[in-house]
């Protein structure tokens, strides 16, 4: 049994929000239009909330960058950059190096440094009933009991990777569940793996400047092994 990668995505949060205007607006087209994406522009409300408890509505843009196939895409909000690839068959260190294409784009509008980075996968492995009942029973140390229909399991774990004079924390992230999902217009049950590979909230910029490709490379090993195990337990 094999897993279909549905996407995989490198997400860039902002030490510092955004500003749209029309000169960046521009300047971000001009960009990325190197790398042949097509913009879109998407305008919203949103909602938070205040020091003194009071929800206030605020506007919320974004600037949706896709190529013709759409299959890459970026994506440029407030507060993050999402990068994020649903080409079938491509290899994590190919879709690595369109990464690294684009945040060498951004960089060159957008130099301020990063506050937090993240790393994600969702695979989708078909299966049948009988298989995804027995694998709920292995997960849950069942011998006869009446299986869900969907079902899930989220993880966190929390590891470190540093060098001699820098160290981040990271959050492995790991969802496992049955549900149905539409791919290609169908409706198909199955099973559906998440991994989101991230640094903590208040990490040093500048920890994750030096220690950034050590980070990619590890969460890549973290998430290829995430998935090998997944599948050995379902078919085992």
């Amino acid at each position: 049994m094999e897993a279909k990668i549905l996407n995989r995505r490198v997400t860039l949060f902002t030490s510092i929000p955004m500003v749209y205007n029309e000169q960046t607006i521009h300047d971000y087209i001009q960009k990325l239009s190197s790398l042949k994406l097509i913009p879109s522009l998407n305008k919203g409300f949103g909602l938070k909330v205040g020091s003194d408890g009071s929800v206030i509505p605020e506007q919320m843009i974004s600037l949706d960058f896709k190529n013709l196939e759409d299959t890459f895409k970026v994506t440029l909000g407030l507060d993050r950059f999402d990068i994020i690839s649903a080409l079938e068959g491509e290899k994590l260190e190919d879709f690595l190096l369109k990464t690294d294409n684009v945040k060498k784009s951004l960089s060159a509008i957008y130099t301020n440094e990063y506050n937090r980075i993240a790393l994600g996968l969702i695979a989708f492995i078909p299966a049948s009933s009988e298989i995804m009942d027995e694998v709920y029973k292995k997960l849950f140390n069942l011998d006869k009991e009446e299986c869900p229909v969907e079902w899930s399991i989220r993880r966190v774990i929390r590891s470190k990777i540093n060098n001699d004079k820098h160290e981040i924390t990271i959050n492995n992230v790991y969802t496992f569940s049955r549900k149905i999902i539409i791919d290609q217009g169908q409706s198909i049950d199955g099973l559906v793996l998440e991994c989101d590979i991230n640094t903590l909230v208040g990490t040093l910029s500048n920890d994750i400047v030096i220690l950034y490709n050590q980070f990619m490379k590890e969460a890549s090993t973290t998430i290829e092994k995430s998935l090998k195990d997944h599948l050995d337990l379902i078919n085992s």
